[in-house]
């Protein structure tokens, strides 16, 4: 090898590192569902406040809000987890999916901070309301 070359790193995880990958996938597919169950929970609270009690207009409208997000967000994970997957499945493709989990990840971490951020704004307003 010449000086100053860059020693060829194998693209591949091995077994050992697979089997991680696989457990990141399963636990993210199962908080992907948990999200997607609880956004409908919420969505389904906003639609009873909006429907049946008609002085929470704005309270079920921010449950329908916070669950269509909350079921975005649960999208976003499952994302995740297939990609994930693929890492364990397909042979030489294994830092594409792994960079396309990431930019799940980020999507995901970014409607989080949205999603905090309007709640805030909400409780501010609602204090000083």
């Amino acid at each position: 090898m010449p000086p100053g070359a860059v020693p060829e790193v194998p693209l591949e995880f091995n077994e050992q590192q697979d089997q991680v990958v696989r457990e990141f996938a399963k636990n993210v597919k199962l908080a992907g569902l948990v999200t997607l169950a609880l956004g409908g929970v919420s969505m389904l609270t906003g639609l009873i406040l909006w429907f049946w009690w008609w002085e929470s207009f704005w309270g079920g409208l921010f449950a329908i809000v916070v669950g269509a997000t909350a079921k975005l967000m649960g999208l976003v994970l499952l994302s995740t987890a297939s990609d994930a997957g693929y890492i364990t499945e397909t042979q030489g493709y294994d830092k594409i999916h792994m960079l396309n989990a990431f930019k799940s990840i980020n999507l995901w971490l970014q409607v989080q901070i949205g999603l905090a951020s309007l709640i805030g704004v909400v409780l501010v307003v609602r204090l000083f309301a």
